[in-house]
């Protein structure tokens, strides 16, 4: 059920997609970073410390495109 504020309107049906499709792609990301991580042999740098500053960028993006977008009807 939706709360008052998730109205149901093209544009927060435009944004819940993007949003989701932004922390999809974060796990997917982190999904194949720990993949890799794992077939790395012991003296490779791993990088962990990068991962979360791209996830925070991803979902910036994310919701800074679905709040310019403007609704078409």
């Amino acid at each position: 059920m939706r709360g008052p504020r998730m109205a149901a309107s093209p544009c927060a049906a435009r944004f819940r997609s993007i949003a989701r499709t932004a922390l999809r792609w974060v796990v997917e990301t982190e999904r194949h970073a720990d993949a890799a991580s794992a077939r790395m042999p012991d003296f490779w740098p791993r990088n962990r410390g990068r991962w979360p500053d791209q996830a925070a960028e991803a979902i910036f993006w994310a919701l800074a495109i679905a709040w310019s977008i403007e609704p078409t009807m």
